[in-house]
């Protein structure tokens, strides 16, 4: 009797090894010669796609080549693929010479590239005892198909530094009802936050019907001027999964509040056709900056600016303060009382906007001090002040007559002597 060396009995047995997950008498007979294909060349993003696979059994009809017993079809997930529903297929058996053909559902993430490759995988048993393994690579295009849910954003621009709503408006194209929605949002950690606890949960919504979300979210200062808000939809028409996926670019505007403070008048109290100055503080108290701001008086009848009635102040930064000084005239015949300047503040935002905001700075015009009035006060008994002067030359001629008076009587006293 011969010794065989181990190495021998390996090499003995090693085409036995060549298939996998076989099992039965030996030796194995080769499995069946058979081929994979579709008719499909495209898959929907955010969608549950049915894809058609065909198994046909390369063997001739009229020899004695294995049938495909038991076939099962599967593909394997990946990073933009994912198998629902029973993600297999289960197609009997196929003769010689035939084929059979199923349909496989799976469902393609709402951010999957152009082209994705797909793994399909087959289980069969041939000859009763034997069964095979093997996996085929296809690929397929892809491309957003129009979906039975709409998602809208009323408004694209967000204000930063301040808590607020942003408005999802969700839409029901279909003629089914839609259950089980799940909103998700998601903004840059950069740029700002969504507060509103994630996901946001919609029971149904009817066919042609709408409904409004509000997502509660907070932009940071420093924000960009133009950050994404991504939202996903996930939703179930039926028993079938469908999603919906949208990145918007938003824009960060924040809020400019100009704000006077310490407002002065010089001299005080100006009196008609005098010149005079209205000074004031601006500060920025606001989440952003303002550019290109300028001060324009816009006086009311009687009073006039001096000179250019409009002053350039330049960029203002958040909590930066800029003094600002405006020169008027009043006319001769302003009347006697109290008026107010109405001061126009414009500034262009960070979308470069137009904006304007108003200030208003109070004025108190002086009475007419010419010495005729002062005369006439004089004789009402107001002996203070400018007006004391006509007093003071009354008294001053009394007092030559008094002492012309006694200047007579004296010399009359002497001549009688």
């Amino acid at each position: 009797m011969k010794n065989f060396s181990p190495a021998l009995l390996f090499l003995l047995i090693l085409p036995s090894l060549a298939f996998a997950g076989t099992n039965g008498p030996s030796p194995v007979p080769n499995p069946p010669n058979f081929q994979i294909s579709t008719t499909a060349t495209t898959l929907c993003r955010g969608q549950l796609n049915y894809i058609p696979v065909t198994v046909t059994n390369k063997g001739s009809a009229a020899s004695l080549d294995a049938q495909m017993q038991n076939v099962q079809l599967s593909v394997t997930d990946n990073q933009y693929l994912h198998t629902l529903i029973n993600g297999s297929a289960n197609d009997g058996t196929i003769n010689n010479g035939t084929s059979a053909s199923t349909y496989i559902p799976v469902f393609v993430s709402s951010n999957a590239s152009a082209i994705i490759n797909i793994e399909f995988n087959i289980n069969y048993y041939y000859y009763v005892y034997y069964s095979d393994s093997e996996s085929r690579n296809m690929s397929f295009g892809v491309q957003s198909c129009p979906s039975q849910l709409l998602v809208k954003i009323p408004s694209t621009e967000l204000i930063s530094g301040v808590i607020q709503n942003t408005s999802i408006d969700l839409f029901n194209n279909g003629i089914t009802t839609l259950r089980n929605i799940s909103v998700y949002v998601s903004i840059p950690q950069t740029d700002g936050a969504v507060l509103t606890m994630q996901p946001t949960q919609i029971n149904e919504i009817p066919a042609k019907g709408s409904v409004y979300v509000k997502e509660s979210t907070y932009i940071l200062r420093n924000a960009s001027q133009t950050f994404p808000v991504n939202i996903t939809v996930n939703y179930y028409n039926n028993s079938v999964l469908g999603q919906v996926s949208n990145q918007q670019m938003f824009l960060s505007s924040g809020i400019i509040d100009i704000s006077p403070s310490s407002i002065t008048v010089s001299p005080e109290t100006p009196s008609p056709g005098s010149i005079f100055s209205a000074s004031f503080v601006l500060t920025d108290v606001g989440t952003a900056s303002a550019s290109a701001v300028s001060a324009t008086a816009l006086p009311k009848s009687g009073i006039s600016p001096f000179g250019s009635n409009t002053t350039f102040i330049g960029d203002m930064a958040i909590d930066s303060q800029t003094p600002v000084t405006l020169t008027l005239q009043a006319s001769k015949t302003l009347a006697y009382g109290n008026y107010t300047i109405p001061v126009m503040i414009t500034y262009l935002n960070a979308l470069r906007q137009n904006m304007s905001t108003m200030i208003y700075i109070p004025i108190k015009i002086a009475s007419n001090t010419s010495v005729s009035i002062g005369a006439a006060y004089a004789g009402k008994g107001t002996p203070t002040g400018r007006h004391g002067g006509g007093i003071f030359v009354l008294l001053l001629i009394i007092l030559v007559i008094v002492l012309a008076v006694l200047l007579y009587r004296e010399r009359k006293a002497r001549h009688k002597k």
